[in-house]
């Protein structure tokens, strides 16, 4: 994700939902001040996206401050490290809510199942949940009145993915999809979504995050030969594979899920 698009959607969250909370009898529990939770990587394999996020956003919620904030009131984001480690994603969610009193949960940068665990958390105390980067299915369906998506959900990804490859002929469809919570649930969005189209999956190979089993993985869809590759994996597994594939001067059109970094995958 760039710099760009990353202040492009803060701005957007900020204007639409902001103006809603400063209206709320509930903004009264956090004084002078609306605070924000956040659980992100900022220590661990994510921690490259987790601090741009948790910069970008502050570096937003700055300006308004210096502008009067909102209604008078300032905003502070407290955000902790979870590391993409599921479980300090559900301490930090209860510490945020249980102790800290936070007015909203805001940015979390984990792209995994986990959430469906905090969920509850979140109903209980009903409070706003946005701008979280997950595409996971569990925070879309069923829809939750606490949780707003600004993003497209793994499935919806799968399928537009799918039809412009099929808008352009192509129909010898490969995955490859990293060994990961994310990985594995966009690997079976993108299964449910080529079953329902009838698009058979030419071939798949999984990848670990250490990338020790790469070359396989490689060997298969170059045995495969399909017209493209979806990749359902992070950024540095997208940017490694794109490398060795095009070392052996293979053109397969290869296309990446949006948890890969564009930035980074982009130079290869």
């Amino acid at each position: 994700m760039t710099k760009a698009r990353l202040f492009l959607i803060i701005t957007v969250l900020t204007g639409l939902f902001f103006p809603v909370f400063s209206f709320s009898a509930e903004a009264e529990k956090t004084g002078q001040e609306i605070v924000i939770g956040q659980s992100c990587d900022i220590e661990g394999p994510n921690r490259d996206f987790g601090i741009s996020f948790r910069n970008g956003a502050q570096a937003y919620f700055s300006k308004v401050n210096d502008s009067g904030g909102i209604k008078g009131r300032k905003i502070r984001l407290m955000t902790y490290n979870d590391s993409s480690d599921s479980g300090l994603i559900l301490k930090n969610t209860e510490k945020l809510i249980d102790i800290d009193k936070v007015f909203a949960l805001f940015g979390y940068t984990g792209i995994n199942s986990t959430y469906s665990n905090i969920i509850p958390f979140i109903q209980k105390a009903d409070i706003p949940f946005w701008g979280c980067v997950s595409g996971s299915e569990s925070l879309r369906m069923p829809p939750i009145k606490q949780v707003f998506n600004i993003r497209a959900g793994f499935n919806d990804e799968s399928v537009a993915m799918v039809d412009r490859l099929i808008e352009r002929g192509l129909k010898r469809i490969a995955v490859v999809y990293e060994e990961t919570e994310t990985g594995s649930s966009a690997f079976e969005s993108t299964r449910r979504i080529m079953e329902k189209k009838s698009v058979p999956m030419l071939t798949s190979a999984n990848i670990s995050s250490d990338l020790k089993n790469i070359d396989d993985a490689v060997s298969s869809m170059l045995s495969a030969n399909p017209d493209a590759v979806l990749m359902a994996v992070s950024s540095k597994v997208a940017s490694e594979f794109v490398s060795r594939i095009r070392e052996k001067k293979n053109d397969t059109i290869l296309v990446a899920f949006s948890f890969a970094d564009g930035e980074t995958v982009g130079k290869n």
